[in-house]
């Protein structure tokens, strides 16, 4: 009977020993995963800033342009009722329809690079104020890889837990003969 228990002990030390090495390899693994998520997480934040950055130059970009734009109308305009009101009497008409036509384009096409860049001005505000993605394809892998090392640690944890249990079932009986 000696020797059947003494063999058990054996085998639930080796095991204990076996999970507990096997948890200190894991927990080096632990350690250099989180790093490596962190850095992950850091990047996509750095990249989400750059963006957000670039975005905003946009901004200030468009809203110069858009000063232009707005001055560019407002001259077309004053232009377009100079000429109106110089062509405007009957006798010269007829002959300065052109010169009115004219502002009138240039008025036109004024209005239209106001209304496209507003348009680009919009759309670039509504980017700076998107929610940004909650994770990256790359946080997510990193996230899943420290997952996975602290289920298969917990797992050594169980077979370490329960080779104490043996071994203690087998000081147990050694005790009472």
């Amino acid at each position: 009977m000696v020797g059947i228990t003494e063999a058990a002990k054996q085998k639930a030390q080796a095991e204990l020993d076996k999970a507990n090495a096997e948890i200190a390899v894991l927990n080096g693994q632990l350690q250099q995963a989180r790093e490596q998520l962190a850095r992950t997480q850091q990047a996509a934040e750095d990249k989400t800033a750059a963006g957000k950055s670039a975005i905003k130059a946009d901004i200030a970009d468009l809203q110069i342009q858009l000063d232009d734009a707005k001055a560019q109308l407002s001259g077309s305009q004053a232009t377009s009722e100079v000429t109106d009101s110089l062509t405007s009497p009957g006798l010269v008409h007829g002959v300065t329809e052109p010169f009115r036509q004219s502002a009138e384009a240039n008025v036109a096409k004024a209005q239209a690079t106001v209304d496209q860049v507003t348009a680009e001005l919009s759309q670039a505000q509504s980017e700076l104020t998107a929610p940004v993605a909650a994770t990256t394809p790359d946080v997510t892998a990193a996230q899943q890889q420290v997952d996975a090392i602290e289920v298969r640690i917990a797992a050594e944890q169980t077979k370490a837990h329960l080779a104490q249990k043996v071994l203690s079932a087998v000081d147990s009986v050694t005790d009472k003969q």
